[in-house]
């Protein structure tokens, strides 16, 4: 769900004034363990106290056609608890620009010493279904 908080800096980069760019330098995605839904006025991850911002990988976000595409790692250090919420956002965590809910591997916490690598593609146009 794009967020209310992004229409301030889509507007600003539609017209060509300062906005801080979702790139590798200022793109960051939130991992939270909370499992309220979505709402575009929520400006943050939900959750209480499990809640981690990851910068970009290398070579991320990548633009192709419509379709832009996010992605971090936690290390095995990193960000263990049950994966239920995300955030793409800029700083930490700055404007938010979009969350959603989905509970990962069938919510099984990652666990210290495990890997795991989250990519959210988001994909900008029309909802025919709105049609």
């Amino acid at each position: 769900m794009l967020l209310t908080s992004a229409c301030t800096p889509l507007a600003k980069a539609m017209v060509g004034e300062v906005y801080t760019p979702l790139n590798n330098a200022n793109g960051m995605i939130g991992i939270g363990d909370s499992t309220a839904a979505a709402a575009k006025g929520q400006t943050d991850l939900q959750a209480a106290s499990n809640k981690t911002y990851l910068p970009m990988d290398d070579t991320y976000p990548t633009l192709v056609d419509t379709v832009m595409t996010f992605q971090v790692t936690a290390d095995g250090d990193t960000a263990n608890y049950v994966w239920n919420e995300f955030l793409v956002c800029d700083a930490s965590p700055g404007t938010a620009w979009c969350r959603f809910v989905q509970q990962l591997n069938g919510g099984v916490a990652k666990s210290s010493g495990q890997t795991w690598v989250l990519q959210v593609a988001i994909t900008m146009g029309r909802n025919d279904a709105a049609n």
